[in-house]
């Protein structure tokens, strides 16, 4: 089963956007149901996780405050470089809203992450993101 609003600082674990699949989930019943699919297709259990709330959003946190500094430069360059400029802020009104946005790690392989936006769209996945090193890049 995912984790949900995992802690980046627990234990030393760092959230990472890097080379995951995100979608919006209206609720929490239909992520879930997301959820089994991906490991249906063969994601691991530990590759999925699910932010919701303000909670999600401080842990999610897309914009890198909670990361410190260099974490903070790098999401700047990378929203420079990236073809989507307000995605942090609207995956913060989205979590806000009470969405649930569901991430799931992938290889980064076209069609890896295609695959991954896919089955995530077919179980009612909305604003399908694949997140890269430098960029960020709509899959529907």
């Amino acid at each position: 089963m995912a984790r949900v609003n995992p802690d980046p600082y627990r234990e030393g674990y760092v959230f990472t956007h890097a080379n995951r699949v995100t979608a919006f989930f209206d609720t929490m019943d239909q992520a879930r149901r997301a959820e089994e699919a991906l490991h249906e297709a063969g994601v691991g259990e530990q590759a999925v996780d699910l932010f919701v709330g303000e909670e999600g959003m401080r842990n999610f946190d897309a914009t890198g405050e909670r990361h410190g500094l260099l974490r903070r430069l790098y999401h700047k360059l990378e929203r420079f470089l990236g073809d989507e400029f307000d995605l942090e802020e609207h995956t913060d009104q989205e979590l806000r809203q009470g969405h649930v946005l569901l991430a799931a790690l992938t290889e980064g392989e076209e069609d890896g992450k295609r695959q991954l936006g896919h089955v995530l769209r077919q179980h009612g996945g909305h604003e399908v993101y694949y997140w890269g090193r430098w960029t960020t890049e709509r899959l529907a």
